[in-house]
């Protein structure tokens, strides 16, 4: 699985809860909301060697999302998967490093799901906000409530 987590596109790899680049060790959850039916709502937590995290968010993730101005197509569970541009969002204040945006992914013969993501560094563990699909996803204070409280655990 190592390898395959090295070719997904960083982007793709957090839609699909997996964690960036090589941690020694990671989990992932659902978190469950009332506020926004038909959204799921992920946190995933990776923990690196020293100095891994912040490699982790400067060199792939911040690159990802820099160029990724066309979109791209991934293979994912033995489907195409097309995600359209991803733009950044106003980052929240929290951890030592965020970055948070926005995009639309269209599974293949699907319908497409709007993505919205905060990606929140402490030290050397990076936490993951993914919310998926649903109408209200388009509110950026969506992922707030999820952020602030892991955002407190980690702090």
């Amino acid at each position: 699985m190592g390898d395959h987590r090295q070719r997904l596109h960083p982007l793709a790899a957090l839609t699909h809860q997996l964690p960036l680049g090589r941690p020694l060790a990671a989990l992932s959850r659902v978190v469950t909301t009332g506020q926004a039916p038909g959204t799921r709502i992920y946190v995933t937590l990776a923990t690196y060697a020293e100095g891994g995290a912040v490699t982790a968010m400067d060199g792939l993730l911040a690159d990802a999302v820099q160029s990724c101005s066309l979109g791209f197509t991934v293979q994912a569970h033995g489907k195409s998967e097309r995600y359209y541009p991803f733009e950044p969002e106003e980052t929240p204040a929290a951890g030592d490093e965020a970055l948070a945006y926005r995009g639309l992914v269209t599974p293949q013969g699907g319908t497409p799901r709007p993505v919205r993501t905060t990606v929140v560094r402490h030290g050397d563990v990076i936490a993951v906000c993914t919310a998926v699909g649903g109408a209200r996803i388009a509110r950026p204070a969506l992922l707030t409530p999820v952020l602030a409280a892991q955002d407190a655990k980690l702090g």
